[in-house]
């Protein structure tokens, strides 16, 4: 492609993804935002052009173009933007999504910080250097503007609105699905649908390292309980055949007495002791 900065109509089949912008995940075939998505380009078109790079690889837009193609298109408008710029262009595209919590929002972030710096140090130096730039930047356009001058990664993560201490919970989130691809299947779906935290994940994976290999030990007084329950069960189909009046609410009040007199400190027992076992799980 050899018209940069302007838009123009490209086959979907010349079209790939950018390694960077693949850091988000995809929307599911199936996601209500998507399908929303579909049933708009088949009314209107596409509204916004898919943004990519020289190599014709896409850095925004990877819903838009797959939406294009569910909604029976062969091609979509594009336009072409700085090799420089992808870091930025996808990060400013994730903290567009509002429905991604804080975490999950630092989650992709984290590895896009570094790419982030360097193309913002780039386009200092460049400014400095009286050299003009070939098309306006994206950034500037969008008001992520806002990390250049950073002399670090930690000040680009404060300009994007995450502390330090969020965006150190992510790198060890990261270090720990490098390690166990296992816990990342099973827990980066929950970081990024906002139904877990990092404290949440770092404190169950601990939790479980902690008692695996462990005998599951349950306390005599919760079998105690459990007979107890079942006992109750029993009892009240029993009581309930009763077909004398009086007898039936005598017997339900001595049942009722009897639940009435585990208040509150062996009740209290009752419940920490579940809880101690579900925590040993």
């Amino acid at each position: 492609m050899e018209t940069p900065n302007k838009i123009v109509m490209m086959n979907l089949d010349q079209l790939t993804h950018h390694p960077t912008a693949d850091l988000g995940p995809m929307l599911a075939e199936n996601d209500p935002h998507f399908l929303a998505m579909i049933a708009s380009i088949r009314a209107r078109g596409l509204d916004y052009p898919v943004l990519i790079d020289s190599k014709n690889r896409i850095v925004d837009g990877r819903h838009r173009s797959r939406a294009a193609r569910a909604a029976g298109l062969s091609e979509v408008p594009v336009r072409q933007v700085g090799d420089g710029e992808s870091a930025t262009i996808v990060g400013e595209s994730l903290m567009a999504r509002r429905h991604f919590s804080k975490s999950a929002l630092a989650y992709l972030l984290y590895t896009l910080l570094e790419p982030i710096f360097a193309e913002s140090r780039k386009r200092s130096l460049a400014n400095l250097n009286g050299q003009k730039a070939q098309e306006t930047s994206k950034a500037e356009k969008l008001g992520f503007r806002g990390v250049e001058g950073c002399k670090t990664q930690a000040d680009v993560s404060s300009r994007l609105g995450i502390s330090t201490d969020v965006i150190g919970l992510a790198g060890k989130i990261h270090k720990l699905f490098k390690a166990r691809p296992d816990i990342k299947a099973e827990y980066e779906p929950l970081l990024l649908g906002g139904k877990a935290g990092f404290q949440q994940i770092l404190a169950a994976v601990a939790g479980r390292e902690a008692t695996k290999g462990k005998k599951r030990v349950v306390h005599q007084q919760m079998l105690l309980w459990d007979d107890m329950v079942r006992t109750i069960s029993n009892r009240i189909p029993y009581i309930a055949k009763i077909t004398n009046l009086t007898m039936r609410r005598e017997k339900l009040a001595r049942l009722a007495q009897a639940l009435a007199g585990l208040e509150p400190d062996d009740m209290k027992f009752f419940k920490s002791s579940i809880r101690k076992v579900e925590e040993a799980r």
